[in-house]
């Protein structure tokens, strides 16, 4: 979500696109979540599975964007929404043949480690215009508490606790952002506070 309001002036969208497609991206996600949780029919896997969007699309939805415009874009997704249903449905265990887990780890690595700089960009206040940018030590402390309550959590918890720990990680790096002051709101007046 992140790196799409970034994007957005490469994109050539409005705010109120970027909203909308921010609200699109958290109701599914919300949606996506609770029927893993909780299953519908043969849908779901029945844990509590915490599911949100993913960046890997952002840099080729950019690039429609950019050559075909928004309405490309929402085509784009619609289309990669169907080929993903058909391939979960009819073709997982193929692909599980053919992306082994070697392969799948080596992919998961290879993505964490082109983050890297930018989550030390982030991490350093190169992003937050709030909390003193790179001169703040509060993106510092906010950082290494979050990113310690995951790791404690995932490590050393069981059951539950282990599962959740990401979710506990941010919601507590959340709270904590907003006691020390660190979060900016900034919002078109016209943009709804909840929209579908």
């Amino acid at each position: 979500l992140h790196l799409l309001s970034r994007r957005q002036r490469q994109m050539c969208i409005r705010d109120r696109q970027v909203t909308f497609l921010l609200q699109c991206a958290i109701f599914t996600g919300g949606i996506a979540t609770f029927v893993q949780a909780k299953g519908l029919g043969p849908v779901g896997a029945r844990l509590p599975i915490l599911l949100g969007t993913t960046f890997v699309v952002i840099t080729p939805l950019v690039a429609i964007t950019t050559e075909y415009g928004y309405d490309a874009f929402l085509g784009a997704v619609i289309a990669g929404g169907v080929v993903y249903v058909l391939l979960a449905w009819f073709g997982f265990r193929f692909l599980r043949k053919l992306f082994s887990s070697t392969v799948s780890g080596t992919l998961v690595i290879s993505i964490a480690l082109t983050l890297a700089p930018s989550c030390a960009d982030m991490m350093a206040g190169g992003s937050n215009p709030v909390g003193g940018g790179y001169n703040g030590w509060q993106n510092w402390v906010l950082a290494v508490i979050t990113v310690g309550i995951c790791l404690v959590g995932h490590c050393f918890g069981k059951g539950f606790l282990k599962t959740t720990s990401l979710f506990f990680g941010l919601a507590t790096g959340y709270i904590l952002a907003l006691v020390m002051g660190c979060l900016l709101y900034t919002s078109d007046a016209a943009d709804d506070l909840i929209g579908v």
